[in-house]
């Protein structure tokens, strides 16, 4: 995912919906990964 961030960051100014919907998906496996831990 850490090259993805890099990618995203990248782009965040030429296209913020990309943006948006990068972090969406980040914001799903996060919580995805916190449900396995718990």
């Amino acid at each position: 995912m850490g090259g993805m961030k890099l990618r995203s960051g990248s782009k965040e100014k030429t296209s913020p919906p990309m943006s948006r919907a990068i972090m969406t998906i980040e914001s799903s496996s996060v919580k995805s990964l916190a449900y396995v831990g718990d």
